[in-house]
This record gives structure tokens, C-alpha cells and sequence, in this order.
């Protein structure tokens, strides 16, 4: 009977105008954001160059444009998450409740393509050594080693959408390789 009056042909005329809508929303310059589309700017500090030696190598690498080209071998990055520190509000009757009692935010990781000389984790080992003096040991100023990044979504034709800057930034962890 659905032959008869041509219902078959209406409901995959529906079924497909429904799909090409909800593809739409995906080809769309507000479909999904492409976890590989992202660009990254690293701004390492220089580091004292009276208390560690690796504080010249460091302005070096800033210089030459090593900073720049690690950030073009940038694999996938992630954005970092924010997170409500909170407390039990215990000064009240009944059920406690977690009231907000600041903000932090997690640390974020990012992955690397290094080239054959590995000038890349190079860059990235000098800019931990610049917390440190690897001759005595001793701890360094913070601000001695932070520096900040800056990443950004980009769309489908290379504009960018969204962005964040890590303020007070450095490399905690160097992963094996």
C-alpha cells in the first residue's frame, strides 16, 4: 500500500534531508572542532644569565627561531581544563554543601614530531634547566623560568576561533621517548 501512494520514496526523501542536515552542521564553519587544527606560540623566559648557564643557551634558541619551529612540530595539544576549588560549608543545619573557595587549572600536555638532531626536546630540556642550575643544583627564582603559550582553534580555513594564553608557563614534564 505505501507503494501505492508513494510514501517510500517521501520517507527517504525525509530521512536523507534530515541527514545532510545534521552533516551540515559538521561541514559547517561552526561544526566540530578538529582536535589537528591549532597553532601554538612559545614565549620562554631567558633566564638569568648570572646564575645559569643554560640562561644563554635559552636566548639562543629564541633567537635563532627554535622556539618557533618547535611550536610547528606541535603534534596535538590539549587546552587546559578550569577547575571550582571548593570546601564543605559545615555552618549551616541540615546536609552539607561544597561552597567555591577559589579557582585552578589543571595541567595540560602537549605531543611533539621531533627531527632527526631532536633540537625540539632540546629546546624544551633547556627551558627546564633554566628552573635549576645544573652545575650546583640550586633551585632558581620563578620567574627565572616561566615564560607563557599561546594556543589556538583554528577553523576550516585557518582563522582562529578560540585561544587561550598559559600565563606563568613551564615544562614540568618531559615524557620518554
Amino acid at each position: 500500500m505505501a507503494d501505492k501512494w508513494g510514501l517510500g520514496s517521501f520517507v527517504e526523501a525525509a530521512a536523507f534531508a534530515g541527514l545532510n542536515e545534521v552533516f551540515a552542521t559538521f561541514r559547517g564553519k561552526d561544526g566540530f572542532a578538529r582536535p589537528t587544527r591549532y597553532e601554538a606560540y612559545f614565549f620562554p623566559p631567558i633566564g638569568n644569565l648570572r646564575t645559569n648557564p643554560f640562561a644563554h643557551k635559552m636566548g639562543e634558541m629564541v633567537g635563532d627561531g627554535t622556539a618557533r619551529k618547535t611550536a610547528l612540530r606541535c603534534q596535538s595539544f590539549e587546552f587546559p581544563g578550569r577547575n571550582l576549588d571548593t570546601a564543605p560549608d559545615t555552618n549551616i543545619y541540615g546536609p552539607t554543601r561544597e561552597i567555591v573557595q577559589g579557582y585552578s587549572y589543571a595541567d595540560t600536555t602537549a605531543v611533539f614530531q621531533c627531527s632527526s638532531d631532536m633540537k625540539e626536546k632540546k629546546f624544551f630540556e633547556t627551558w627546564q634547566r633554566l628552573a635549576y642550575n645544573p652545575q650546583t643544583w640550586a633551585m632558581q627564582y620563578y620567574n627565572d623560568y616561566v615564560g607563557s603559550i599561546k594556543i589556538f582553534q583554528l577553523d576550516e580555513t585557518d582563522r582562529q576561533r578560540y585561544g587561550v594564553e598559559l600565563v606563568e608557563a613551564f615544562p614540568k614534564t618531559i615524557a620518554a621517548q
